[in-house]
């Protein structure tokens, strides 16, 4: 395999600020089995614009190819960590995972995120404890485990890490 294969794809990171992109996010989602850990866009994206967090799509090419929620209010669990924004419900379409999308995407999240939240310090997640391959891409992302872990996860504890930016 070429040095070219084994390269992470260029993705781009974009507000979903428009109809025709919302449209197209709606249509991904990841493995069903992966669906209890980040949800699906027609929940995550509805709840985000109700809460006023941002909507976002990874984009490959002109394609969408995965989703995540920046919440300047953070993330249960994650309260306490200064000038931090929440990342919620990321992932990856299922018909894209295993491409390096959502390492190539997480490397493009410190500076979407400081245009975006200008104050921002810091990104805080969490993520479920049964979740290894997550947690894995996380921690090869660069966020660091606080050693906290929130017991109020939907599905299981869910331990908090942190991205300095």
């Amino acid at each position: 395999m070429s040095a070219a294969a084994d390269a992470a794809p260029a993705v781009a990171l974009a507000a979903v600020a428009d109809a025709a992109l919302r449209a197209r996010v709606l249509t991904l989602a990841p493995r069903p089995d992966q669906e209890g850990y980040s949800g699906v866009p027609r929940h995550t994206l509805a709840d985000a614009q109700r809460r006023g967090a941002l909507p976002v799509a990874i984009v490959a090419g002109s394609e969408p190819v995965g989703f995540f929620v920046l919440d300047a209010a953070g993330v249960p669990g994650g309260h306490g960590i200064a000038d931090s924004v929440g990342l919620r419900a990321f992932f990856v379409d299922a018909r894209y995972q295993g491409r390096g999308v959502g390492s190539a995407a997480l490397a493009a999240l410190p500076e979407f995120t400081r245009t975006h939240f200008p104050s921002a310090r810091a990104v805080v997640l969490t993520v479920n404890t049964s979740n290894d391959a997550a947690r894995r891409v996380y921690v090869r992302a660069g966020f660091r485990d606080t050693g906290n872990v929130y017991m109020g996860g939907a599905i299981g504890p869910q331990q908090v890490l942190v991205l300095s930016i």
